[in-house]
């Protein structure tokens, strides 16, 4: 039988964001406008976290995971990929929360 594991918790601060009504847009604009919408999300993200010193966790469909150690540049990336989102004359809007906190570290993740 093999020992527990060490639990180790670390403190994280995670946000979410994902482009609100994508199913409808789709339905009623065709797969080209979303992968546009979504290419414009995608390079926002890609361009703005790395400034802020914060990491993109994963990417969920039409939505992204971002991960930081503090909570100020994670809350400084969402207002800066919004800003810049809106800027690149996106068709839809984003939505998301942030959450900080202690999590369990398990096998790194």
């Amino acid at each position: 039988m093999r020992g527990r594991a060490t639990v180790t918790r670390v403190n994280r601060c995670f946000a979410f964001l994902d482009l609100c009504a994508f199913t409808d847009f789709v339905d009623s604009h065709g797969d080209d406008a979303a992968v546009a919408e979504l290419t414009i999300l995608r390079a926002t993200v890609r361009e703005v976290a790395p400034l802020c010193g914060v990491r993109v966790d994963k990417w969920l469909g039409d939505g992204v995971m971002l991960v930081g150690v503090e909570a100020e540049p994670v809350v400084a990336a969402v207002v800066a990929i919004e800003h810049r989102f809106r800027a690149a004359h996106a068709r839809l809007a984003l939505r998301g929360g942030i959450a900080a906190g202690d999590v369990i570290l398990l096998e790194g993740d």
